[in-house]
């Protein structure tokens, strides 16, 4: 058959996002403003509310995600997050690392760098598109519950030195 102009690599992003668009309901827009855990029921996740992104995921919910929505009206493909905070480890068999705010106290941006080049190694292995990391918060009330996925509230020039790592 035809192809849709917003699945035609041929037309400018801008075409082809006014195409998709117009082709959208009201509720398909709204659910590609979500992203939700795929732990729960991607039946719901993926074909009532139309969500646009999972994370906390596996490699069999994403196959099952995926061929879900084949199954949509438009097929629009997940964008699929993870909080890689301290290595890719909510993924089942990854590699832990200590939490930013225990690399931060080694003061070895080399060593953080290592870590997350290996991060994204394994990230790059599973099909997750985006990351949440590095957190360049700064810490400054401890009561605060994540403070542990920052590094830490030492001098911002050694928390960009390790951002940039």
């Amino acid at each position: 058959g035809m192809t849709e102009p917003f699945r035609d690599p041929s037309l400018s992003t801008r075409e082809r996002v006014a195409d998709l668009l117009a082709r959208m309901s009201l509720e398909e827009k709204i659910g590609q403003m979500l992203q939700l855990d795929a732990r729960g029921d991607l039946v719901d996740t993926v074909q009532r509310r139309h969500a646009g992104s999972i994370l906390h995921t596996s490699p069999e919910r994403i196959r099952e995600a995926n061929r879900l929505t084949d199954g949509t009206r438009l097929r629009i493909p997940l964008l699929v997050a993870e909080d890689c905070i301290h290595g890719h480890s909510f993924w089942p068999g990854a590699t832990i690392f200590p939490t930013q705010l225990g690399m931060a106290a080694s003061w070895d941006p080399e060593l953080l760098e290592r870590v997350a080049r290996a991060t994204a190694v394994e990230v790059a292995a599973t099909g997750i598109h985006w990351t949440f990391s590095p957190v360049l918060c700064i810490a400054r009330d401890l009561r605060w519950g994540r403070v542990d996925e920052t590094f830490g509230d030492g001098v911002p020039t050694s928390i960009g030195e390790y951002a940039s790592a």
